[in-house]
């Protein structure tokens, strides 16, 4: 059952994928834009980051009764930021493909961004482990029986 489970979700992911490829390949042709680019990735992750992290700063603050302008202002960048964002994609394009597009964009980039800095934070973890402690010496055991 378990080959069954990662056989599906490879397929499911290669479908995802081939399914974006497409979408991003009509648009290049009817209008010549094109959605998944890294700039829009780059704009997509501020966006959502500074959402995420603004809400949870505003949150914390209400509990302590502290200054929630800094969540707020984390908020407003992020805000823009998917503001700027959503107002390129239905220039460039129609209304529907524009908001079709905008959501496809903010789903992926969004999961690929939280996936992505585990993936990162896994790789400093490594890097640590490799280089960090590769330079430990080795200990001598000098009176063993």
């Amino acid at each position: 059952m378990l080959v069954i489970s990662v056989v599906a979700s490879f397929a499911a992911m290669a479908l995802l994928v081939l399914g974006l490829s497409k979408f991003d390949h009509y648009c290049t042709q009817r209008f010549g834009y094109r959605f998944f680019t890294r700039g829009a990735f780059t704009l997509a992750v501020v966006a959502l980051l500074c959402l995420t992290y603004g809400h949870r700063w505003w949150h914390a603050t209400q509990a302590d009764a502290a200054d929630a302008l800094n969540g707020m202002a984390l908020m407003l960048i992020g805000a823009s930021a998917a503001l700027v964002l959503v107002t390129r994609n239905l220039r460039r394009t129609d209304l529907v493909i524009g908001s079709v597009g905008t959501a496809l964009q903010i789903s992926v980039f969004g999961v690929a961004a939280w996936i992505g800095m585990f993936a990162l934070a896994a790789v400093l973890v490594l890097m640590f482990l490799v280089f960090g402690l590769g330079a430990v010496k080795p200990v001598w055991v000098i009176n063993r029986r």
